[in-house]
């Protein structure tokens, strides 16, 4: 009796292992967080956004004030281990304020590449498009 339900739950122990295996290591060529969601805290709005760098999956958290639907702050927190992006994702947090701050969050489009970080960039406008369709904008 134990054996009939023990193969059975071993089987799909070890599918369920090599399905999130092949899900995991698959090529990555795009944002991958497009089901995150922005919470909102009074008038600060964060989510986190991740995507695949050669070196590795970066990550960062991203916090937006608004007051009325005007863009009032931006901050990008930078947790990379991986030298080669430190500085473009240290520029990037440094530039992006300059570039939204003023901005109605409705007007702003996407932007263009901020210091060399193409990458983070991508990952940042999609999360922005994601921000906008969430509070209808």
């Amino acid at each position: 009796m134990l054996r009939k339900l023990l193969v059975p739950a071993i089987f799909l122990i070890l599918v369920g292992l090599a399905v999130g295996y092949k899900l995991y290591y698959l090529p990555r060529t795009q944002v991958e967080d497009t089901e995150r969601v922005w919470v909102r805290r009074w008038n600060k709005y964060t989510t986190v956004i991740s995507y695949p760098f050669p070196g590795g999956d970066e990550v960062n958290k991203l916090v937006i004030t608004l007051d009325k639907g005007v863009i009032k702050n931006v901050e990008v927190g930078v947790e990379t281990k991986i030298d080669a992006s430190i500085r473009y994702q240290e520029r990037f947090a440094k530039e992006i304020p300059q570039i939204l701050v003023g901005k109605k969050l409705a007007e702003v489009g996407p932007v263009d590449k901020v210091s060399g970080a193409t990458l983070t960039t991508n990952a940042f406008n999609e999360a922005l498009i994601r921000l906008k369709q969430q509070l209808g904008s």
